[in-house]
This record gives C-alpha cells, structure tokens and sequence, in this order.
C-alpha cells in the first residue's frame, strides 16, 4: 500500500502557487526521506546528496515563521548528522503531526500518526515505545472522528485502549473509552453515550485519575446541554472545573459553562466565568472568543456601556473569519437595539454576509438573514431577562463569581 497516499491525494487538488502546496510537498518529501532511512540507513540517504538538497530546498521555500519549517528541517538534521535509531526521530515525526492537526490538516496528521505509531511499536523490544505509539493512536482517532472516518477513528481508539492496557495506564485506557463515546454520541445514541461516560466518570473518580475524570465530565455536560438538561449540564461542568489541571481544558470549561448559564438566563454567572477567560486565558483565540460573548450577552441584556466596550476591544483587533463574522453580526444587533442608523446596521450586516460567503459558514448566514428580516421589520430584539438560578446552582454561581475576584486581584 502507497505510504502517505492522503498527501499524494491533497497535491492533486491544488495548484503549484498555492502556500498549501508547497507546505503538504515538503511534509511528504521529508517523510519519503525518513521512510528511506528507515529502510537503507543514514548513511544511505546522505549518500545521495542531490536528491538531500532538493528536498532541504524545499523546506526552505516554506515561511521562516512556520513551525513546520522547523520540524522538518530538524528531521532532515538528525539524519544528515548520522541518526542510527528511527525512535530518536519519531517525536519529531510526531511534533510534526500536531502540527497538522492543529491546522485542521487531519487526514494528512492521521496519515504521519500512523506511522509513527507503526514504527514505534514493531522496533525491537529495547528500543520500542509503546507511550508514543499510544499517544500516536489517541491523536489519530482524534483526527479521524474530526473528518467524520468514525469506523477507522473507533478502531484507533481500541488499538489505544489496548496499549494502554498492555502498560497498566488506567488513566490513558479511560481516555481511550471516552473517545469511544464520542463516538457514540457523533452517530446519534445519545443515552448510550451518556450511559458510557458516566461509568467512566466514576471508575476515573474511584481512581482518582485527575485528567481522565475531567475530560469525561466535560463531555457528559456538553452531552446533557445537547438533551436539554441545562441544570446538570451546569453541574457536571463545575465539578470539571475543580478536577481539570491542564490551563486551555479550562478555559474550554468556563467557557462552555458560560454558555450554559446564558441559555440558563443566569447573565451575571455567564459573564464572570467569560470575564475570567478573557483574564487568565495563554491563548488569544479563547480571549478573543469569550470577549465576544461578552458582546452578545450585553446585546441580550441591552447594556449598552458593556456593548460599547466590547465593541472595541474587538474592533482593535484582527480576528479570524468565524470569530469576525458573529461579532459584525451581534455589532449589527446591538446597533439596532440602540437605535442606530439603518446605514450603521447595514454595514456590519453586509461585514458578516460577505465573511460568511466568502468561508462557506452556512449557519451564521442563516442568522444573519434571520437577524437582517427582523430589522427590516423594526423588531428591536427585546431584552432578554435575567432568570434565578435553582438553588441547586447557587454555589456554582457563587464560586465562578469568588474565581472571578480571585483573578481580577491578580491570585
């Protein structure tokens, strides 16, 4: 079987001047390289000097900034410099797969994950990885359920499982079984889905596998928002929050809980924990996100000095296309919800059907000629009240409310 074919697959539908192009052939002319390492020796490829070159070329041409370009010129490195063990190199391999991953490339990432975990598991007893093939496994059923191969996703899962089992790591084989349920919840059972996690959960609770425990009860809460039940939804989160170690898990979170609590009607609670992300959150994205929810929650609320902040802080910066599109729309929102010009609205709805054409984001088009008809009409979107939380749910609000003063006091 053709090694890489996804690689072969994406060069024949583009074009030469596309950057895609010449990242995707670098990737797979460095692969090539390292599969005839593999197979001949360092000594080998070194010996064929040409081809080396033209392939360091290659890598050469992609931008100075571009991780990749990093990673494989690395690769390429450690092979020159006379590598004798293919698993001296795989992390790089498999630094290089994240990186795919990251860029939404993954079946190009499940492609390079596959054989990094083949290569690590077949090496000779002394020089084998079973840790990196596992975590090769987990990422590839992760990139396989994102692009929807959810029978070779599951299979993936079970392979990790497995390995997970041979190394006695209950809190890796936990997380193997919570992508299973994914992939449950991905073809449609929900109750069997939520039937797997909560056994999960409390195996991962007994054994007081920390991660394990807060990767499942966040996906038990999403799955029981999607059901309705926004209350245990809110619930199950929270108990996230205080079991979730990993900093982006929790903006993650408190995000999703903010979520749960504007469906709720609980606006003060939403935008603590939103407040707390925009704060203490290492990446921009999820700041940039929660700011504008923050926007949207003061349109629901028709505060118009909050509107007016988040306006601009979102407005002094560049965001990406699915974050600029809602914000020209909740913008448009709000400006007619204070009596703006028809020409103001007109403007940020135009901003945000003009994004979600150019992207193919058919759902936000949708609402964005939802939102355009309503206006036509004079409907000003009224106030969306503030509902009490249940007093199930006091000390949930009260201890997003207590990490917000934390933050804000610098704790």
């Amino acid at each position: 079987m053709l090694r890489y074919l996804s690689f072969f697959n994406a060069l024949a539908t583009l074009d030469e001047q596309e950057p895609r192009w010449a990242s995707v052939t670098a990737g797979l002319l460095v692969l090539r390289v390292f599969d005839d390492f593999v197979e001949r020796g360092s000594s080998t490829v070194v010996e064929r000097s040409t081809g080396l070159q033209a392939v360091r070329h290659q890598v050469e041409q992609l931008a100075k900034s571009d991780p990749q370009r990093t990673l494989l010129a690395g690769i390429l490195r450690e092979i020159e410099l006379g590598a004798t063990n293919p698993g001296t190199i795989l992390p790089r391999i498999f630094a290089y797969a994240r990186t795919l991953h990251f860029t939404g490339e993954w079946i190009l990432a499940a492609d390079v994950l596959d054989r990094v975990a083949e290569i690590a598991s077949a090496a000779p007893p002394e020089l084998r990885d079973l840790d990196l093939a596992m975590d090769a496994r987990m990422q590839r059923a992760y990139c396989l359920r994102m692009q929807g191969h959810l029978d070779d996703a599951e299979v993936a899962y079970h392979e990790a499982g497995r390995l997970a089992a041979a190394l006695d790591d209950a809190e890796r084989a936990l997380r193997a079984r919570v992508g299973q349920a994914k992939i449950v919840i991905t073809r449609g059972n929900l109750p069997h889905a939520a039937a797997l996690l909560d056994d999960i959960i409390v195996e991962a609770r007994d054994g007081a596998h920390r991660m394990a425990a807060g990767i499942a009860l966040h996906d038990r809460a999403m799955l029981a928002s999607r059901m309705g039940d926004q209350p245990v939804a809110a619930r199950l989160l929270y108990e996230a929050l205080s079991t979730t170690d990993d900093i982006a898990a929790r903006d993650r979170v408190l995000a999703d809980l903010a979520t749960v609590m504007m469906e709720m009607g609980a606006h003060e609670a939403a935008r603590d924990a939103l407040i707390v992300v925009t704060l203490t959150s290492q990446h921009q994205v999820p700041r940039w996100q929660s700011e504008l929810n923050l926007l949207e929650l003061a349109v629901m609320q028709q505060n118009q000095l909050a509107f007016e902040q988040h306006r601009r802080a979102l407005g002094n910066v560049v965001l990406p296309p699915e974050l600029e599109a809602p914000m020209h729309l909740f913008v448009a929102r709000g400006l007619a919800v204070f009596g703006r010009s028809a020409q103001a609205i007109g403007r940020e709805l135009d901003a945000a059907r003009a994004i979600a054409v150019r992207h193919g984001f058919h759902q936000i088009a949708h609402r964005i000629e939802m939102d355009a008809a309503a206006i036509a009409r004079a409907d000003r979107f009224p106030r969306s009240p503030a509902t009490p939380l249940p007093d199930g749910l006091l000390d949930v609000a009260v201890g997003v409310r207590e990490l917000r003063e934390v933050v804000e006091a610098g704790g």
